[in-house]
């Protein structure tokens, strides 16, 4: 929305919403006029690469809806495999109420009982999604680092064990681990 507005304001010869480029304009006393056309095609190659770069998240934003508030959507718009889970979570009081006291998604989709699993599996899909920045970036460059030291031998298979341990928050115990290993004796 705001960059089909900056195209229009543009194509009008205003810069309101360009402070830095009016200011500029005005102390110069130039007619930036000459300028326009390349403004607009930056500003139209910016709205294409966001709509390319977002457009997945326009498919499923009303999934989107019922996972951040599933006590304000309507039962018709959940996915058929959900509406059951979903009317039995809207008619729970206790539920409710412990949504908005933990004020937290990962929480309170975690805090559910079994008889949601359903919903669990709708849930951690987004949860997934929706990762730390510091994880992604952590993930990239864990990628970028393994593929230059052994692109030739590695395969799908052996990356996501190694993005797996890699991004795992869990501590090996040694000790433990050691002391279940049976020593092999000779034949």
């Amino acid at each position: 929305m705001k960059i089909k507005l900056f195209i229009k304001h543009i194509d009008e010869k205003k810069l309101d919403h360009f402070p830095n480029c009016k200011e500029a304009v005005e102390e110069a006393g130039i007619n930036f006029h000459w300028k326009i056309d390349k403004m607009k095609d930056i500003l139209i190659q910016l709205q294409s690469q966001f709509s390319d770069r977002f457009g997945d998240f326009e498919k499923v934003s009303s999934k989107l809806k019922v996972f951040a508030n599933p006590f304000s959507c309507d039962i018709e718009e959940v996915p058929s495999n959900l509406q059951m889970n979903m009317i039995d979570l809207q008619s729970n009081d206790v539920l409710k109420s412990t949504f908005y006291e933990l004020k937290d998604l990962v929480k309170f989709y975690g805090s559910l009982p079994s008889d949601f699993d359903e919903l669990k599996k709708f849930a951690q899909q987004f949860i997934t999604i929706f990762g730390s920045t510091y994880l992604c970036e952590q993930t990239f460059s864990i990628v970028n680092y393994r593929k230059n030291k052994c692109a030739s031998r590695l395969t799908d298979e052996h990356l996501r064990a190694i993005l797996r341990i890699a991004t795992t928050n869990m501590t090996a115990n040694i000790q433990e681990i050691a002391s279940q290993i049976q020593p092999q004796t000779s034949h």
